[in-house]
């Protein structure tokens, strides 16, 4: 199993790999909602510096910008690429 170490590698597994995110109805959703957070930091973003205190800091991005995620949007939603990855990994 490779080594997911990045967002972008993390982003890619997943949408290969996530039923729902490969024949289900919240691909389209879900790529809109990455793309904002590959947008603020970039594929290249070390996985392991995402958490809570990561997330709040990007949420506070959002804001600034006019924008907000939704409680079904947040963290759980972008951070699926990465547990998936995780979960895969051991």
């Amino acid at each position: 199993m490779a080594d997911y170490q990045t967002w972008g590698q993390c982003l890619d597994y997943t949408l290969k790999t996530r039923d729902s995110w490969v024949h289900g109805n919240g691909r389209p959703t879900a790529i809109i909602n990455t793309s904002h957070f590959t947008r603020h930091y970039g594929r290249g973003l070390r996985v392991s510096k995402i958490d809570q205190a990561f997330m709040d800091l990007y949420v506070h991005e959002l804001e600034k910008e006019g924008k907000s995620l939704a409680p079904s949007t947040g963290a759980s939603v972008l951070c699926r690429p990465c547990s998936a990855t995780v979960h895969a990994a051991s």
